[in-house]
């Protein structure tokens, strides 16, 4: 059993299905269980999800897949069976032979840090993705992590000027082939199902280190 406890930093402000889960552990004074708190939060959760997710985990999946993001950020402590860790290959398409664990790890801190300083970072050229209910009034699912069904974007932007998204991924300590064929999956996904007024879609790689020659190459016109 997986217990949640809140460690006292301040809970951010987020949009979507992680606003649900944050929302909820504000109202608790005490710990609580996973499986509680799967429970309580399935009747207005699961309509949040795609069906890519829904088919893949669903809502207890993806809330514990939102209690390793606010683990990261020193918000919550977890206990007990410490079934939430395996998400940290969730991002990692098909085989993850080959990727290097020590850059995964660091570069999913990177993310986090990325998302949190998104407008600093981008002085407004970019703004995250945000999904909308049928209403155009609440949106349920933002950019990080944007589920698709090949898979989770890590994060989807849009141009503040041009209205073109941008799929920006981390590498993460995979291979440069199978990363620049991921990426480029993405982007495909994203021209069939986002795309409905002909913006383009455009790819962003962010990675730790020195610059990998093969993506040098792989962007060259």
């Amino acid at each position: 059993m997986t217990t949640i406890t809140k460690t006292g930093a301040p809970l951010g402000n987020f949009r979507g299905q992680r606003a649900s889960v944050v929302q909820y552990l504000r109202g608790q004074d005490n710990p609580v269980t996973l499986d509680k708190m799967v429970a309580d939060l399935t009747p207005e959760y699961e309509p949040l999800l795609n069906e890519w997710a829904l088919k893949n985990g669903g809502v207890r999946r993806s809330i514990r897949y939102h209690f390793n993001a606010l683990k990261r950020l020193g918000q919550v402590k977890l206990e007990g069976r410490g079934e939430v860790e395996d998400q940290a290959g969730q991002c990692v398409e098909g085989e993850t032979e080959g990727v290097d664990q020590t850059a995964f790890a660091l570069e999913r801190y990177l993310e986090d840090f990325v998302v949190s300083n998104f407008a600093a970072i981008f002085k407004g050229k970019l703004r995250i993705y945000e999904d909308a209910n049928a209403d155009g009034q609440q949106y349920v699912a933002d950019g990080q992590q944007y589920v698709t069904d090949i898979g989770p974007i890590d994060i989807l932007a849009v141009e503040s000027d041009s209205g073109s998204f941008v799929v920006i991924e981390l590498k993460k300590g995979r291979p440069s082939d199978q990363f620049v064929g991921q990426i480029l999956r993405y982007v495909g996904w994203v021209k069939k199902n986002l795309c409905k007024g002909g913006e383009a879609v455009k790819g962003l790689v962010i990675c730790s280190g020195d610059p990998d020659p093969k993506l040098t190459y792989a962007r060259s016109k």
